[in-house]
This record gives C-alpha cells, sequence and structure tokens, in this order.
C-alpha cells in the first residue's frame, strides 16, 4: 500500500482533500463531479505529503518551513489518476443497517436534547420520549 512506502503524518491533509472537491463544486455548481474531486484532492494529499514543508536534506535549523503551494495545485489541476473506483455492495438486513433510532437523525434528537436542557436550565425536565421540558413559568428559549 502506499502508505507503507511513504511512512509519517502531516497537517494538512484535510484541506487537500477538500479543496480537490471544493474546485469541482466550482466548476460545476450545479452537477459537480464529485469523485473527480475526491480524487484530485487525494492526488494532492500525497503530493502534500511527499514534499512536506521543509527542504529535504537541510538541518533541522536551516529549514524554512512553507507549504508547498505550487505542487499542491500543480497535483489539483492534474487530471492523472492513480486511484481505481469499485462498487460496494451495501447489506441491508437485521442489525446491517441505521435503525430508525440511530444514525444522523437519532444524532440531532440527540443534541437538539442537549441544546434544550442547557437553554431551559435547572428546571429542565425530560419527559419518556426525551424531550426537553420547560416549566410553565418559564419564557420561551433564549430569554
Amino acid at each position: 500500500m502506499w502508505e507503507q512506502g511513504y511512512p509519517g503524518r502531516m497537517v494538512g491533509y484535510t484541506s487537500c482533500l477538500a479543496a480537490g472537491i471544493a474546485k469541482q463544486l466550482m466548476l460545476a455548481p450545479e452537477a459537480p463531479d464529485i469523485r473527480k474531486g475526491i480524487r484530485t484532492g487525494l492526488s494532492a494529499l500525497r503530493c502534500l505529503h511527499r514534499e512536506g514543508y521543509g527542504q529535504r536534506g537541510a538541518a533541522a535549523a536551516e529549514v524554512n518551513l512553507e507549504f508547498p503551494a505550487g505542487a499542491v495545485v500543480d497535483a489539483l489541476a492534474s487530471d492523472d489518476s492513480p486511484y481505481q473506483e469499485t462498487a460496494v455492495r451495501c447489506a441491508r438486513g437485521p442489525g446491517t443497517g441505521p435503525s430508525r433510532e440511530t444514525g444522523t437523525r437519532a444524532l440531532s434528537k440527540r443534541r437538539r436534547a442537549r441544546v434544550g436542557a442547557a437553554r431551559a436550565g435547572a428546571g429542565a425536565r425530560r419527559s419518556a420520549a426525551g424531550t426537553v421540558r420547560r416549566p410553565a413559568d418559564v419564557g420561551p428559549a433564549g430569554d
């Protein structure tokens, strides 16, 4: 695998990936090629990893840390892609997919409950369904 030949980690990977996707969103807002954005973002990420922020072979005291913008932009602009795509079947059945109360929807419910509890303060109580109820004598949330 690629990472075995290039050990280590570096700050900036997510920015490179996001730049590849953002480029496609800007080029075709109505129908962006997200797959291409991911591929070019990954190429830019690997370019950043290979180039690094300094100069190879220089002593630590002599290194002038600098983001390799030119090389990363070239990687984002390139249409060459060493990546392959494959379809992955999503298994569906009991216990293999999100239930009604898991995943993003449930996370949103829990987040709303926490925010509601924080706004209601000490007077808040939870109903059996987990929603936050405010005492009648307290004004609307945000007061």
